[in-house]
């Protein structure tokens, strides 16, 4: 843990005031996500997503996509992985307890907390301690729903962490979300399609 401890402490050296990917062979320019998962393909166009200046934007975008593609029926209701750096090692989460919706730290990541304070790096241990919500968007927006119940309790989480309908049920969550949304376009296809 101390290694990767440094090896985030390395990292941080090097900011970039955009999230992207380098787009210029030995130059730190940083243009679109280079990545397939964030690529738009529609109208025999390829879109591709960023450079954001902020996680915000990054993942409103990445969730637009994912919407998008949802109603064009490009992809079914099995969402994409987004990746999220400067977080805790998902090595490092407490499985059982993540999975069942708990949105606090395990041992190991409060460790790696300190390890990183320990060598002067506050603010990466802020990324470590306030990083639930960023495995809360990797998991639900990249998760196989091939375990529905292990799904519930990680969406569960998510709607936890953001402090959006805390504390209900799925089938309570679904019934309020149906009717806050009623007037979406795009909630209104998938209905009449399924």
């Amino acid at each position: 843990m101390d290694q990767l401890a440094d090896t985030f402490v390395e990292f941080q050296k090097y900011p970039f005031d955009l999230l992207g990917s380098l787009d210029s062979p030995g130059g730190s320019h940083v243009g679109a996500f280079a990545r397939e998962s964030l690529t738009n393909f529609t109208h025999s166009e390829m879109r591709t997503s960023g450079p954001f200046s902020s996680l915000q934007e990054y993942h409103a975008s990445s969730i637009q996509l994912i919407l998008d593609l949802i109603v064009r029926d490009e992809i079914g209701l099995t969402l994409r992985h987004l990746h999220m750096p400067f977080n805790s090692p998902i090595g490092f989460l407490p499985v059982l307890d993540f999975y069942s919706g708990s949105n606090d730290l395990g041992d190991d990541e409060v460790i790696f907390a300190r390890l990183l304070e320990e060598k002067g790096h506050r603010d990466l241990t802020r990324f470590v301690r306030n990083g639930r919500l960023q495995h809360r968007f990797s998991f639900c927006c990249g998760y196989d729903l091939a375990d529905w119940d292990e799904f519930l309790g990680l969406f569960r989480g998510l709607r936890d962490a953001v402090g959006v309908d805390e504390g209900l049920e799925w089938a309570e969550w679904k019934t309020a979300a149906l009717k806050r949304y009623q007037e979406d376009p795009g909630l209104q296809l998938l209905l009449a399609r399924h």
